[in-house]
């Protein structure tokens, strides 16, 4: 019973990490919109852009693909099986659940046991943004390491006999503040 209490918990804190994802997301894209449009004003008022726009505008469109990783794979929004697995025998589909949730975990964990590789190949600073070239890499690692917490908190319900469905269509939020 206070295992159970303690997956609950953990749900909602991921649900939780998810919307502030989310909200990111929502917030580097209004920065996008809104330092495009400046340069566009600028460009067409002054004749010159604003030189650090466009590294800036590459940063947050690779953070937000990034940080979008988890709650597309929470949200079920991922590619999926889901067509075939529904047509086999509730044992098996309790099978194929905990199989794809260990080769998601296997996939994800590479790449968090990547993350010093991977931050010691990204040297140096982003032009005009000042930020060093590992801070790409950052949201791909947080969104991996939340979706292996995720696939394992799956694992673990369904041997309860108490899997987690992903929200459906209807119980999503939206993707806006």
């Amino acid at each position: 019973m206070k295992g159970a209490i303690i997956f609950k918990r953990l749900d909602r804190l991921l649900g939780a990490l998810e919307k502030v994802f989310v909200a990111l997301c929502s917030f580097a894209l209004a920065v996008m919109v809104a330092i495009n449009i400046a340069n566009l004003l600028a460009r067409n008022l002054t004749g010159r852009g604003i030189d650090w726009v466009w590294p800036l505008t590459g940063t947050l469109m690779t953070w937000i693909v990034f940080l979008a990783f988890y709650p597309l794979y929470r949200r079920a929004s991922d590619i999926t099986v889901e067509y075939f697995v529904q047509r086999m025998s509730p044992n098996w589909r309790s099978a194929m659940r905990v199989f794809s949730n260990l080769c998601g975990i296997l996939m994800m964990t590479v790449v968090v046991l990547e993350t010093p590789q991977i931050i010691s190949r990204q040297i140096g600073a982003i032009e005009f943004v000042g930020l060093e070239r590992y801070a790409l890499s950052v949201p791909l690692i947080v969104s991996s390491a939340l979706i292996i917490v995720q696939l394992t908190l799956n694992t673990v319900m369904t041997f309860l006999k108490k899997p987690i469905a992903p929200q459906t269509k209807e119980e999503l939020p939206k993707w806006s503040l």
